[in-house]
């Protein structure tokens, strides 16, 4: 004999948001310009992500493609487009090579609001030290059917990835030859900074230092290294006139969270000189 439906055990029902997460795809498909391609699914179980959208120009060639995270936009943050998410989903920049953006969507005025996740934002956010992050968007960066900018924006991310000036290595503690990885960021470095300085025409002091393997108090030439790029930065950064250069820490053997502060560094150098090299459209990208 059959079992009653009361006695049949009940298959795993679809998660509570899985309609409104729906909508907002559907919705943002709905919106985006024809120089966008969507390959966005509203049930898809990727992690960290739900897809990419790729961007093409009038011939409908690809010009390249971008990793997304599509939420809807609580109801009660539409004047001012925020949604709190998991920081390791947000992590996730770390390991995308494309840019990687959130989008939150406003199903009922038929607009989006967008914004990038990247390492800096990540670090200069301390999320590694938090399980959730409220991701606050404002209403600068909107993607809607009359307002197509963003898809311009969207160029410049990609086109940046694809070929920055520089790009160092980000070793983790506990990674095997981690001093191997740190020497060649200096190495790389250096070869940036003596490529400005000649184009500027400006004296660097350049030449740091190499750490020897199993050498002790590591942490001295790691940590002098970072003054002379420091003063290096800030030579090259007066002659093109940018401000708010240098500022890195001195990341210590043994202390707590080394790895984070010397990661932290090097993102910053990175950022620093592809400021310093924009002023200098002759040998930028």
């Amino acid at each position: 004999m059959e079992k009653e439906d009361s006695e049949r055990p009940a298959p795993a029902p679809y998660p509570s948001t899985d309609r409104e997460e729906n909508d907002a795809v559907d919705l943002l498909e709905y919106i985006l310009d024809h120089r966008v391609k969507s390959h966005i699914g509203s049930r898809d179980k990727t992690p960290n992500h739900d897809g990419w959208l790729e961007l093409v120009n009038e011939s409908h060639e690809p010009i390249g493609r971008i990793n997304v995270q599509v939420k809807k936009l609580p109801g009660k943050h539409r004047d001012d487009p925020k949604r709190r998410m998991k920081t390791k989903h947000l992590a996730y920049c770390f390991v995308s090579r494309v840019p990687f953006i959130v989008i939150l969507v406003d199903t009922e005025d038929e607009i989006a609001y967008w914004t990038p996740i990247t390492e800096r934002w990540y670090y200069d956010e301390c999320l590694y030290e938090q399980k959730s992050k409220t991701v606050k968007l404002g209403n600068k960066n909107v993607i809607s059917r009359t307002d197509v900018e963003y898809v311009d924006k969207w160029d410049k991310l990609i086109k940046y990835q694809d070929f920055p000036f520089i790009k160092l290595d980000r070793p983790e503690r506990g990674v095997v030859n981690w001093g191997h990885r740190v020497n060649q960021n200096f190495v790389e470095i250096e070869k940036a900074v003596s490529e400005l300085g000649s184009e500027l025409d400006v004296s660097v002091s350049g030449n740091y230092e190499q750490m020897e393997k199993g050498k002790n108090n590591w942490g001295i030439p790691v940590n002098n290294n970072f003054e002379s790029i420091e003063r290096d930065v800030c030579v090259l950064a007066k002659e093109v006139d940018i401000q708010r250069i240098g500022g890195y820490s001195k990341p210590g053997k043994g202390s707590d969270g080394w790895d984070i502060h010397m990661n932290y560094n090097f993102f910053k150098i990175e950022e620093d000189i592809e400021r310093i090299a924009d002023r200098i459209p002759d040998i930028y990208r």
